[in-house]
């Protein structure tokens, strides 16, 4: 079964999503998340607004945080209760977080520079890979494995279809490849699309 929502800023649709999630798996918990909410208004320094941060935020940033604490609870890993976190793998209980390099602050200025132009977006990121940081230490115990990844740079409208290095079909078949080898070692980390790790 797959739900998708649409606006993960409407606290409703989240809600929704959970009550979806609860009728349909029970008490067997729900396998998989995948976090791929995501917006980008460049507006580059010093021409930032409290607006232009703000959406950031709380597209990229706030609001996947707050569903996967809405569904928390509903994990298939949480059915066994506590369990020994090398027991993680994809195909028991996950939470996919789709992030970018863009949010790693020590590339920052240095190899990342192109970016620069999107500072609210790289902001969010970062924002969004340090809570999700935080929710994989708390979630540890539970068996859920959490994962920050980026998908690469691919030719969608938020990536530009012209300068783009991917396809779409190219980022997700490569993405599938690495979740089937990802376990405890992995969790809370920030990745590439091939399980490659980046600096946060």
């Amino acid at each position: 079964m797959f739900i998708t929502i649409t606006d993960v800023n409407e606290e409703e649709a989240r809600d929704i999503a959970k009550q979806i999630v609860e009728e349909n798996v029970g008490d067997k918990g729900l396998t998989l998340l995948i976090n791929n909410a995501g917006m980008a208004r460049p507006v580059a320094f010093p021409n930032l607004t409290a607006e232009n941060l703000e959406v950031h935020f709380k597209t990229n940033a706030v609001a996947p945080i707050l569903l996967l604490q809405v569904g928390a609870f509903s994990f298939a890993g949480d059915s066994c209760g506590a369990s020994n976190s090398s027991e993680m793998s994809a195909s028991r209980a996950m939470v996919l977080n789709i992030t970018s390099m863009a949010g790693s602050i020590e590339r920052t200025g240095k190899e990342l520079k192109m970016d620069l132009v999107v500072p609210g977006y790289k902001m969010s990121k970062a924002a969004f890979n340090m809570g999700m940081r935080v929710i994989a230490a708390n979630v540890k115990d539970k068996g859920v494995l959490v994962v920050n990844m980026c998908p690469g740079w691919v030719k969608t409208d938020m990536g530009g279809h012209e300068r783009a290095m991917l396809t779409v079909e190219e980022s997700i078949s490569t993405m599938l490849k690495t979740l089937g080898e990802l376990n405890d070692t992995h969790h809370g980390t920030f990745m590439d699309r091939s399980a490659n790790l980046y600096p946060f």
